[in-house]
Parts: structure tokens; sequence; C-alpha cells
């Protein structure tokens, strides 16, 4: 049989009925050979692109494993242990400020490398790689993952654990019976400026550059992973089953973001040198957790799946096998008479030649584009997520941060409560969200409309975090008459005096002598504690005398009988659990509409276009998003500081934040935000009307096929009518 004769004579039935993931039609329905029957053939024909393995390596004990099943188990473990990397990231920010002496906005920065990664590759990735062998992309994005976690790593291996850690860690050794005089007053410690010491700019740079570099690694990861990977899972299961599988993998994966903070949160509990132990609470800002330890973790687990993840074939040998089912179906259908079926050969040609027609160039490129940019569903949702994840990146970059200065957490903390929240909400939302979508299968609009009432209800939660707060700490410093002679430094250390009254270090507070009980650092003699006016010192000239505190502290009858103990004193403040209720609350609604979100923005694409508009979508999340988002959030906080730490000469990082800026700020900008994105879902609600969800394609050809039919009819009807 001439394969030219048998391609041109198929191309309407080709047109017709382009390749879908269905697993098949129905029993009934089905004539000629079933599904298990051309599996059975193709494996004995040898196809390559549908036999598990890398290059020469396929053994037959490894086919059993090319199932939907197990690719959806690694494709959401992939996606576990990439939450896990981003969240953790974030929950390590305010160490890694601490420890290199960063400002937020620099580490809003380094949080941005990804999103440049993804806007000068994505576009390519997405579009080209969709068309090669799938896993196998995705497997080296992972591992490329695994690499960034190790660069991550590499600057505690190349710079240590810091002269402030070795000097805490010396100061409250639990061999030290009297602690080092360095905190008290009068001040004794020096500031060595030479060209190589690590309070200088020029060298925590070096750790700020190769932290950007992890991240714009794990961007090609993101690329390929969130892109290809569900494009891979769709194109293998029916699309009546798309939002279950889909709805499964979300549920997976939503472990990951709040694993990633457990993970914080128990690194960051052991000292960033976890040979020694100084004896100093957690909620000390003199703590250091091991920042680097989790990607050392990561790094492994990231490596193994990714390798396990190149071994999926190019095409699951079901999908083939339900893809020539139907194309031989419809070729008995078309013709009743023959008494036998064609060979594989026939139907695997058609297939190959579609994909050939389909094939992704430069000339094809222009047109793509344009039909994406002219698909109103698609723009409206571009908006919708863009101004989303522009709110929402530099929100939960910078939360945990804002937990511990509002409510006065520790790191670890902080990492903690913010896991719960999301694993407790999003886990719930997606799985009621799910459900409704695979058995009541609302329409479109019905999904775009619940949209605008997620983003409401969002936007109106949000607003009402920023009047959630605790009762202001007061840190409370000396006036010039008591600690003039100190000499003190601006390093925040807060002390609790025995009246329960916060200051802002010992040396301030005028303690002259230290000792230990137990574990506990306690500061004695401190002069400053019996004056009858306390105010607070601050150390930056542009902050105006409103924003500062001023109170009459309780005093003691004298020197001797003053005394304090490190840390914040204790307070009772049950507002943080108002704040993560409302947190929860927000996360369940939201995380109800991802699967139903999710499945309007695919159905909503022609098949070729759906890898180019993820590409596309990515670099507009990237470029108007991604990286904008953590930056602006980063230079919001950093308005909000009050006192900053310096270097010879040099600015560092914020030790004490004004509170009340902080938490107006932050949440009335993400609110605004998240409201703005109600005009992208308006779109959507607009020309969604007559979008099908649940049906395969070729069922679509066919049921438009029949309207067109009926409307021929119904137009010979009309004009054969007398006139």
């Amino acid at each position: 049989m001439d394969p030219t004769a048998v391609l041109s004579s198929s191309n309407a039935m080709l047109d017709a009925l382009p390749p879908s993931p269905a697993d098949g039609a129905d029993d009934d329905e089905v004539q000629g050979r079933t599904k298990k029957e051309i599996q059975e053939i193709l494996y004995e024909m040898d196809i390559d692109d549908i036999k598990c393995g890398v290059g020469p390596c396929k053994p037959n004990f490894l086919q059993k494993l090319a199932k939907k099943e197990i690719y959806l188990v690694l494709y959401s473990f992939v996606g576990v242990f990439m939450g896990m990397f981003f969240t953790y990231t974030v929950s390590i920010i305010s160490t890694l400020e601490k420890r290199f002496d960063m400002s937020s906005k620099t580490t809003g920065f380094i949080l941005a490398g990804n999103d440049v990664s993804q806007v000068l590759l994505s576009v390519v990735i997405t579009y080209y790689g969709n068309y090669g062998n799938r896993p196998q992309w995705m497997g080296l994005g992972v591992i490329s993952s695994a690499v960034s976690c190790f660069i991550a790593a590499s600057p505690h291996l190349i710079y240590g654990s810091g002269s402030e850690a070795a000097s805490t860690t010396f100061a409250t050794s639990a061999n030290n019976t009297v602690p080092d005089g360095t905190y008290l007053c009068p001040y004794t410690g020096e500031e060595v400026c030479d060209v190589n010491d690590e309070g200088n700019r020029q060298t925590y740079m070096g750790p700020a550059i190769i932290l950007f570099l992890s991240q714009f690694f794990l961007g090609i990861t993101v690329s390929s992973y969130y892109s290809i990977g569900l494009i891979y899972l769709d194109d293998n299961v029916k699309k009546t089953e798309t939002s279950l599988y889909y709805g499964i993998s979300l549920v997976v994966r939503v472990l990951g973001p709040v694993m990633g903070f457990f993970l914080g949160s128990q690194c960051l509990s052991y000292w960033i040198d976890p040979s020694q132990s100084p004896d100093i609470s957690q909620r000390d800002p003199r703590w250091m957790g091991a920042w680097w330890l989790g990607f050392l973790i990561l790094g492994i687990l990231l490596a193994i799946s990714g390798f396990f993840l190149m071994f999926f074939p190019k095409q699951l040998s079901s999908s083939l096998a339900a893809q020539i089912q139907r194309l031989e179906t419809a070729e008995i259908k078309k013709n009743p008479q023959k008494n036998e079926n064609l060979p594989l050969e026939y139907y695997l040609t058609l297939t190959k030649q579609k994909k050939k027609h389909t094939k992704p160039s430069l000339k094809k490129l222009p047109a793509a584009i344009k039909r994406l940019f002219t698909n109103k569903v698609y723009m409206g949702n571009c908006f919708d997520t863009v101004c989303a994840i522009l709110a929402l990146s530099g929100y939960w970059s910078f939360k945990p941060k804002y937990l511990e200065t509002q409510f006065h957490r520790s790191a670890s903390e902080a990492n903690f409560y913010t896991g719960v929240a999301s694993l407790i909400a999003s886990m719930l939302g997606i799985i009621l969200g799910g459900l409704v979508m695979k058995w009541k299968q609302p329409k479109a609009r019905y999904v775009a409309a619940y949209s605008i009432f997620i983003c409401l209800v969002s936007a109106s939660i949000m607003f009402s975090l920023a009047f959630v707060k605790c009762p202001t700490v007061e840190i409370l410093g000396i006036d010039a008459e008591c600690s003039a002679d100190c000499d003190c430094n601006n390093k925040f250390q807060p002390v609790c005096s025995a009246e329960k009254e916060n200051y802002y270090s010992a040396c301030l507070a005028g303690c002259v002598g230290s000792t230990k009980n137990g574990t506990d650092v306690v500061y004695q003699n401190c002069k400053c504690l019996v004056q009858d006016q306390v105010t607070l010192q601050t150390f930056d000239p542009s902050v105006p005398p409103s924003s500062l505190v001023y109170n009459n502290a309780g005093v003691a009858a004298s020197a001797s009988e003053a005394w304090a103990t490190d840390g914040y004193c204790a307070s009772e403040c049950s507002s943080l659990f108002t704040y993560i209720g409302l947190t929860i609350i927000s996360k369940l609604i939201g995380a109800s509409g991802r699967v139903g979100g999710t499945l309007v923005f695919l159905r909503s694409l022609n098949e070729e276009d759906r890898a180019l508009a993820l590409g596309i979508m990515t670099v507009f999340f990237s470029m108007f998003a991604f990286i904008p988002g953590p930056i602006i959030m980063g230079a919001i906080v950093d308005s909000a500081c009050l006192v900053w730490d310096t270097k010879c000469g040099e600015q560092g990082n914020c030790w004490l934040y004004d509170a009340d800026k902080f938490r107006l700020l932050m949440h009335l900008v993400t609110g605004s935000l998240m409201l703005l994105s109600i005009v992208g879902d308006i779109v959507v609600f607009i020309y969604s009307k007559d979008l099908e969800l649940y049906k395969d394609p070729e069922e679509i050809v066919e049921m438009n096929a029949t309207k067109e039919k009926a409307n021929q009819n119904l137009v010979i009807h009309n004009n054969d009518k007398p006139k």
C-alpha cells in the first residue's frame, strides 16, 4: 500500500479526529480490536516511543511501570519536592539576612532569580520540548533543580558560620560560667574593618550572587516540570478524568509547601554550626539556625526523583492504543463493508503524520502567538493570575518574617504555624473542588463565576488581616544621662527586666555584670533601670520622633537590685490564632477553585497551542509578578525598619521594625492587588459561555458537525417554504 495515498485519503479523518488522551470509547460502541489487543500488538512491534528506559537500557521488567497511575505518583512527588524547595527558601530568609547582613530588598532580588531564567527559556523549552521526549526534558530539569540545591548550600561551605555566630557561641557557651562582657556596659567589642572582614558589603555580595544563581537554575525546572508535565498528564488520561487526576496531583503536591515550612522549622531549630550549642533561646534575635542543611536534603531527593522520571516513555502505550482504537472505529464506520481490520502500521502512519503536521517551527510561531493573544479567555486568565501572583508572591515570601516581628515568634515557630495553616486549608479545598468538578461537572461559566467569588472573599480577608495585631511591644532604651558612658553599639539584643519591661539591649539598660542561672543569662547591676524616665534611643537620624516609644518604666530601688534576662518578656496575645484562622479560611476557599480554574484554562486552548500558552503565561508570571513581587514587598518591609545594623559604615540587616507600619502596608498592598485581579475573572466569565470542559476533542468535533448539519437542514427547509 502506497503510504502517500493512504495519508492523502485520510486527511479529513485526521482533522476531525485529533490525537486525544481518552482511554477509548465505551465498550458498547467499540468495533474492531479492543484496546488491550492493540496494546499487545504494539508491544510485539517493539515501538521505541512507548518503552520505558533511557537510551539502549530498556529492560522488559520496566515496561510494566509505563502506566498513567505510576506517572501520576512520580509527577506528584516531584511536585512535593519542588514545593518544598520554594517554601524552604522563604522560611530561611530572616536567617540569611542576619548571617550575611542582607536587606529584605536584597533577599527579594535573590528570590527573583528563578523567574529570570523562566523569562529567558520558558517559551523555547515549552514550545519545542512538548514535541520531544517530554519525560526526559522533565527529568533533566528536576536534576537541574538538585544542582541548584547544592549551589544554595555552598555559601555555608565557603564562608562558614561567621564571626557573629562564633562570638555568640563563645559568650553563651555552657562551659562559660560567666558570659562574655561584650554585650555589657561599657561596650568592649571592637569593629574590625579590614578588606577581608565578613562584615564588609563586598563580602556578602558573594553569597547573594551564589544564591541568585541557585534560583536561576531552579527556573529551568519550573519551565519544564509545570508546563510539559501537566500536558503529558492531560494527554494520557480521558478528558472526563483530567479533573480527578489533576486534583489528586494537587492534593499530594500541596504537601510540598507545607513540608518545606516544616523542614525549615526543623533545620532552623539547630544552631548554624551543629557542632556548637549556644545557651540562648531560639526566640533570641541572635539565634541563627542551620539554614543550609535543608538544601542538602532536598538536593538528594530531587536528584533521585529526576533520575527515575527520565525513564518514562515518550508516549504511554495505553494512550497510543486508545488513539489507534478511535481511528480504527472511525474507519470501520466509514467502510462497514470491509471484513477485516487494516494493519496497525496503517494507523501508526496516520498518527505520525499528524504529529509531523503539528510539529513546531519558527514559521508557525507567529500564527500560534496571534491565536493566543486574540483568545479572550486566555488573556483574561493571564491578567487574573498575574495580579494574584504579584500580590501573593511577596506576601508569602515575607510572611514568616512578619510573624516573627508582629507576634514575636521564633523563625522555626513561624514556619510551623505557616505550614499547618497551608496544609489543612489547601488539602481540604482541593479535595472539595476536585469532587465537585468530577461528580457535578459544572459549566465553565459557573466555574468562572466562582472564581469571582473567591477573589472578593480572599481580598476581603486580606484587608481584615491588616487589623489583627497584638498589643504594641514597647522597646525601651536609655537616655543620655544614664548610658552616655556605655558607648553601646546598635545591635538588637532585647532583655526583659524584673518589672517585665523590654529593653533594647543589656548595654543600653546599663547592665555592668552578668551570670548564669542554669541555661539563662542574667544581667546584673543594671543602673539605668533605676532612672525615672526611660526612652527609646534610635541610631537612625531619619526616623521621626513620632515613630518612637516613650514610657515611664517600673524601676528598682537601686542599681544593685536591678537585673534583666535575655529575650522578650513573655506576653499574652491570642491574636496569632485569629490570624491563622482567617488565613485558613482564605486558603480553603482559594484552593477549592484551583482544579476548575485549570480546566477552564486548558479547554480554552487549541490542542497544539497548550504548551506554548503555558510557556508564554510563565513569562508573564515571571516578568510582571514573581520578579517584581518579592522585590516590591522587600522594599515595603525595609521601609518599616526603625533600626538598621551597620558595620564599617555599611548598612546591613534590620534589627527592629515599626510593627504597625509593617502590618498595614503588607496587607493593604496585597489586598488591593488581589482585588484588581477580578477584572480578569470578569473577562473569563463573559467569554467562557461555550467552553466544553468534559468532552474529548473528537466528541466536540462530532457535536459541532451535527449542529452545522442541523443548521444547514434548517436553511434548506426555510428556502423551501412558499413565498
